[in-house]
């Protein structure tokens, strides 16, 4: 990412992607500017700078409230569908700003709530076994079952039942079948979203003012993976703070010191298919074990080509990622005539640590019809075409990535018309 966020005044990248985090909503905004060339080297980090300045309150007392809503009686129904997907969609907010000490003290506050308790179209057309076909009766398939021992097709496309795997007898009950191959069901998801800002001003004396702020946000969100019941769940919180203390020195020098702290953690999860049985084993799959894997087993991820094969929804689930962003800035403007001088540093450090299940730790097996002309007749045979297995990751990650940088600019005001721009340092390491 080639952006540099910042919130009043300090750094509000994330240390893992370096995309923006925790940044307030709209209604907690009092300005934003995008700068793309030409800006103050205090802001020389990256190409492309966001700048965003939250509300702050002041000696009167202002609110605002507001909501948006979706609902299904107005829409349309999908062309696959029976009916029309559940939609419920609020968000909702407010805010207040007003005086703690007239003066002297002032408060803001912003709430936003996002609740969105929907369905989702979960659409299998002629891609499900049907209970026939477990026990290996393929006989409504039109294409030759062959047989890889013989090279010769299955009398009636049916695969005697001494021929199937023993671990796809015991999987197959996690297979979700259809009589008609087919399923097509709204499931019930959410996203809920919650968001809000508080910020304080305090006027210490006429020259030296502080004003600290704190934007946090929380998601939470449902998505389906290979049956209706596979649900994922992915949560995600983040804490963005600042601190932004200022002191005019003289009338012509200014001194702004800021500070700043954020964290996001962010976990998915599905309950019900990790943690609890080691499925994998028990299907008589050898090097999987349980110990030191306590967590990560589960249900292997099985595809097959043509159909709807099975596996815990996600990458690496059960999977945590979290991080931190420390930032110190400060910054020394001085007005002598035409001139204005700007001097400055910054050190920012990130840190950032995973722990998941890594892609494979229940082992994924494929089956693409290579021996007997069909996936899933394969399956049934326990003949794969790709076998993966890895360990879980122990916990890794990085404790720091510091960035510092020094910096210093000249603005001089030639005429009321034209502006020069001295050159301007800024070295990073």
């Amino acid at each position: 990412n080639q952006t540099q966020f910042q919130i009043d005044g300090v750094n509000s990248n994330a240390a893992m992607d370096q995309g923006a985090m925790a940044i307030p909503n709209v209604d907690a905004i009092a300005e934003l500017s995008v700068s793309t060339n030409s800006f103050s080297a205090e802001y020389g980090r990256d190409p492309v700078q966001v700048i965003l300045v939250t509300k702050s309150g002041g000696n009167e007392f202002h609110g605002s409230a507001w909501e948006f809503f979706q609902n299904d009686a107005l829409n349309a129904r999908n062309t696959f569908a029976k009916t029309v997907p559940r939609l419920r969609f609020n968000q909702f907010g407010g805010s207040v700003g007003g005086p703690i000490k007239r003066n002297k003290t002032f408060f803001f506050v912003n709430l936003q709530h996002t609740i969105n308790p929907n369905a989702t179209l979960f659409n299998q057309q002629n891609t499900l076994a049907t209970p026939a076909m477990l026990n290996g009766d393929l006989s409504s398939i039109s294409t030759p079952i062959i047989d890889p021992t013989t090279n010769q097709p299955f009398v009636g496309n049916i695969i005697p039942q001494n021929r199937i795997s023993s671990a796809s007898k015991f999987l197959s009950s996690y297979l979700l079948t259809s009589p008609t191959g087919r399923l097509v069901q709204n499931v019930p998801v959410q996203h809920n979203v919650w968001d809000g800002t508080m910020r304080l001003d305090h006027a210490i004396t006429s020259k030296q003012s502080i004003y600290g702020r704190w934007t946090v946000q929380n998601y939470l969100d449902t998505s389906v993976g290979y049956e209706p019941a596979a649900i994922q769940d992915t949560t995600l919180r983040q804490h963005n703070l600042g601190v932004n203390y200022n002191y005019a020195l003289t009338p012509t020098i200014l001194l702004t010191v800021s500070g700043g702290y954020i964290h996001s953690d962010f976990l998915s999860t599905s309950p019900g298919f990790t943690g609890k049985e080691n499925l994998t084993d028990k299907a008589g799959i050898q090097g999987f074990p349980t110990t030191v894997r306590e967590n990560v087993i589960g249900l292997p991820n099985v595809n097959i080509s043509g159909y709807n094969g099975f596996g815990v929804p996600g990458f690496g689930t059960p999977e945590r990622l979290w991080s931190y962003v420390k930032t110190i800035k400060s910054n020394l403007t001085v007005v002598r005539g035409g001139h204005t001088f700007g001097f400055g540093y910054e050190f920012d450090d990130d840190s950032v640590y995973g722990n998941h299940g890594s892609g494979n730790s229940r082992g994924t097996f494929g089956f693409n019809g290579q021996y007997t002309g069909n996936g899933f007749a394969d399956y049934l045979l326990g003949l794969t075409s790709s076998s993966n297995r890895n360990y879980p990751l122990a916990p890794f990650g990085l404790d720091h990535s510091p960035y510092s940088g020094l910096y210093a600019q000249d603005s001089w005001k030639v005429t009321p018309n034209l502006n020069h721009h001295r050159p301007r340092s800024r070295p990073m390491q």
